[in-house]
């Protein structure tokens, strides 16, 4: 099920220098829509801001709480919906009908598909292998080691999903 709110008074508090500032919006519920396990997240402003926590009230079992904890980007710059979930945890066959797709459209964005250049704005949690120690396009001198793979198991790094160099393919 779903319903939807909207930030109010978003341009009188953005111009507040605070280390927190409180928003409020008001959400029209159906009462036979039970208690809400996720929130859907879009951020219309031109840039990111950093959301805290989201708290809903007016339920019977008291305040919901929504750990959020996290940069929330523009929709320009990521136009899918941010999924953010109640605090309370279930096991993977106690999970509601209602939040299983949700969980697995976050896990698949979480990550990632292990292709195109990551931008620094990316929650992507995907890694790779440390091949780009050396510098073999200056000289065979340079090379190094691909650390990370099965002769080299750790560390590993998160993808970069740079460019192969010229002379080493297996080297970014």
């Amino acid at each position: 099920k779903k319903s939807s709110g909207v930030l109010k008074d978003w341009s009188k508090k953005s111009n507040l220098k605070a280390e927190r500032v409180n928003y409020t919006a008001e959400f029209m519920v159906d009462s036979n829509f039970g208690i809400p396990g996720a929130i859907t997240v879009t951020n219309k402003h031109q840039k990111e801001f950093f959301l805290e926590t989201i708290t809903l009230e007016g339920f019977a079992c008291g305040p919901l709480h929504f750990p959020v904890n996290s940069w929330m980007q523009s929709k320009k710059d990521h136009p899918e919906k941010r999924i953010v979930f109640c605090n309370k945890p279930y096991l993977p066959n106690q999970t509601p009908e209602g939040l299983r797709e949700l969980r697995q459209k976050e896990l698949k964005n979480l990550r990632g598909d292990g292709s195109g250049v990551r931008k620094l704005s990316d929650r992507i949690y995907d890694y790779a292998l440390y091949n780009d120690l050396g510098n073999p396009d200056k000289g065979t001198d340079l090379a190094r080691p691909t650390v990370g793979g099965q002769k080299f198991p750790y560390p590993r790094r998160c993808r970069t999903g740079r460019l192969p160099t010229d002379t080493d393919t297996s080297s970014s």
